[in-house]
């Protein structure tokens, strides 16, 4: 497993994690949902969850 599979399995591992806290704690599978769909959302608009190989970010191209 590469570094960006790790890193996205992390981000959707603490979503995941936080959602379920936040939704057990208001007893609401709405605010699970809600919560898990903002939090996956949000790093993938601001770039922290990568869909493909190249960051968003930089212009440059991976080396092979």
């Amino acid at each position: 497993m590469g570094a960006r599979q790790k890193l996205n399995q992390s981000h959707f591992n603490w979503s995941l994690f936080l959602a379920a806290t936040l939704g057990v704690a208001a007893r609401s599978f709405l605010l699970f949902a809600a919560v898990l769909i903002t939090m996956l959302a949000t790093g993938v608009h601001a770039g922290d969850v990568r869909m493909n190989g190249r960051s968003s970010r930089s212009g440059r191209q991976r080396k092979r």
